[in-house]
C-alpha cells in the first residue's frame, strides 16, 4: 500500500493565494480535498457518529480524552454496532487522559472485530516514570475512505453543551475531510498502531476496497478516484505530525513558517499559550514587519497554574502590539489563520508538553473558502471577548504578577 505524499506542490501551488511559501514549508500538500469547519461538539459529533455508521470496512479512531458519561456512551454504542456490521475498528486511546474510564470502555467495548489500546498506560511502576508525562494527545476518527476528523475535540459532554455565558462548556474546532489527504492520516494511526497484524490486515481491507492511489506522472497529482469528494473542492491539505523522537519540532516549524511567511494578519486560538523562545520570537518579528498578530485566549483555564503562566507574557506581548482577546469562558481551539489563505487546525497546544512531550497531529490548509470560514469563527468569537488593555495590565496588584512570575518558572512541567 503506497500512501506516500504528494510532491512537488511547491512548483504548482495557486498564485491567487499571494503569499510566496518557503519550499521545505510548501512540499507534501495533498490537492484536491474537501474541509469543512466544525464548531464545538454540536457539530462534530453528530457528523462523526454518520460517518461511523456509514463505514463498511474499517474505522481509526484515536483520542486523548474519553469521558464515561452520554457522550462515551453514544460512540461506544456507535462502534458496538459498527463491529457487528463486520467493520474493523481499532480504538487507541490514551492512557492517562482516559485513566478514570479504561475500566468502563474495557468492559463495554468487547467484540472480534474491535480493537482497543491504551497508549503508555499508567502504571505506578519506577520503570514506567520516564514516559510517563509523554502522552497521545491526538484526536483522529478515519471512517474507511470517505471521511476522516481531526481537532482539538475530544470524547465528553463538556465539548457538547456549551452555557452561553462561556462559564460551563468548552468552545473548540475540528476538522472534516474528504479527499486522498485521508491516505496520510491513515499511514499517521497505523505507524502508531502497537501491532504489525492488525495494521496489515487494515492495509489489506484498503487495498480490496479500492483504496489504492498511485502518484501521476505529474508530481502532486493522484490518478484514480475511490474516495467520495467533489472535485470542485481544490483545498490543498498537509497531514503534519511529530513523534517521541525524530521529528520532535516538525509542527512548530508549521507554525513557524505560518508566522514568517504572514505579509498582513495573523490569528490564533489557543488555549495554553506558553510558547518557547522561538515561537515567540517569530511573534515578535512579524509585529516588527507590520503584520497584525492576534490572539484569542480564555479568561478562565482548566490548568490553573498553566492560566497563570500565559498571564506573566501578556504585558511583553502587548507591548509588542499584539491584540489580545480574552474569551469570556474556556476555549479550547488550536487554530490560526494567516493572510485569508493559510490555516491550521490540530491538537497542538503552544506550551512545553506539545512541543517537547506530547504526540500532536494537525492539518495545514491551503484554501481561501476554508481560511475565510475559519476567520469568520475567530472574529464572532471576539465578539463575546474582552480585549485586553496594556496599561490597565499593568495595574494589577503586585500579587497578580508574583505569581504568575512563579507559575512561569513551572512553564516546563504544565
Amino acid at each position: 500500500m503506497d500512501i506516500k505524499k504528494g510532491t512537488g506542490i511547491w512548483s504548482s501551488f495557486p498564485a491567487e493565494y499571494g503569499v510566496k511559501l518557503g519550499k521545505f514549508f510548501a512540499q507534501g500538500f495533498w490537492p484536491e480535498n474537501d474541509c469543512q469547519l466544525l464548531t464545538n461538539g454540536e457539530e462534530a459529533y453528530p457528523s462523526m457518529l454518520a460517518e461511523i455508521e456509514r463505514a463498511s470496512h474499517f474505522i481509526l479512531f484515536e483520542v486523548y480524552i474519553f469521558r464515561q458519561d452520554s457522550v462515551g456512551e453514544m460512540f461506544v454504542q456507535a462502534f458496538l454496532s459498527a463491529a457487528q456490521r463486520g467493520v474493523k475498528v481499532l480504538l487507541h486511546v490514551d492512557g492517562f487522559g482516559s485513566l478514570g474510564s479504561r475500566p468502563y470502555l474495557e468492559s463495554s467495548l468487547q467484540h472480534p472485530n474491535l480493537l482497543l489500546r491504551f497508549f503508555h498506560p499508567f502504571i505506578l511502576r519506577w520503570q514506567t516514570l520516564h514516559y510517563f508525562r509523554r502522552r497521545n494527545h491526538r484526536k483522529i476518527l478515519v471512517c474507511d475512505q470517505n471521511a476522516a476528523f481531526l481537532g482539538g475535540i475530544n470524547i465528553g459532554e463538556e465539548y457538547l453543551f456549551l452555557s452561553p455565558d462561556g462559564k460551563n462548556g468548552y468552545r473548540d474546532s475540528h476538522l472534516r475531510i474528504q479527499g486522498p489527504a485521508i491516505l496520510e492520516l491513515i499511514q499517521k494511526f497505523l505507524a502508531l498502531w502497537p501491532g504489525s497484524k492488525e495494521t496489515e490486515a487494515i492495509k489489506k481491507i484498503f487495498s480490496d476496497s479500492g483504496g489504492i492511489r498511485k502518484k501521476s506522472s505529474q508530481p502532486g497529482q493522484i490518478t484514480g478516484n475511490p474516495f467520495h469528494f467533489q472535485k470542485a473542492n481544490r483545498a490543498f491539505v498537509k497531514i503534519v505530525s511529530n513523534n517521541l523522537f525524530f521529528k520532535r519540532f516538525v509542527v512548530r516549524y508549521q507554525y513557524r513558517s505560518l508566522m514568517r511567511h504572514a505579509q498582513s494578519f495573523v490569528y490564533i486560538t489557543n488555549p495554553y499559550f506558553i510558547p518557547d523562545r522561538w515561537l515567540l520570537y517569530e511573534v515578535y518579528r512579524a509585529c516588527k514587519r507590520g503584520v497584525q498578530v492576534h490572539i484569542l485566549l480564555p479568561s478562565r483555564n482548566d490548568i490553573l497554574l498553566a492560566g497563570w503562566a500565559m498571564e506573566n507574557l501578556y504585558d511583553r506581548l502587548l507591548s509588542w502590539g499584539v491584540r489580545i482577546f480574552a474569551w469570556k469562558g474556556f476555549v479550547h481551539a488550536k487554530t490560526a489563520i494567516a493572510d485569508r489563505h493559510l490555516s491550521i487546525i490540530g491538537s497542538f497546544n503552544w506550551d512545553h508538553l506539545s512541543l517537547f512531550k506530547n504526540l500532536e497531529i494537525v492539518a495545514v490548509i491551503a484554501d481561501v473558502v476554508f481560511a475565510q470560514k475559519l476567520e469568520s469563527l475567530f472574529l464572532q468569537d471576539v465578539q463575546n471577548s474582552v480585549e485586553l488593555n496594556l496599561q490597565q495590565w499593568r495595574q494589577r496588584p503586585w500579587y497578580f504578577r508574583l505569581r504568575e512570575k512563579m507559575a512561569y518558572l513551572l512553564r516546563w512541567w504544565l
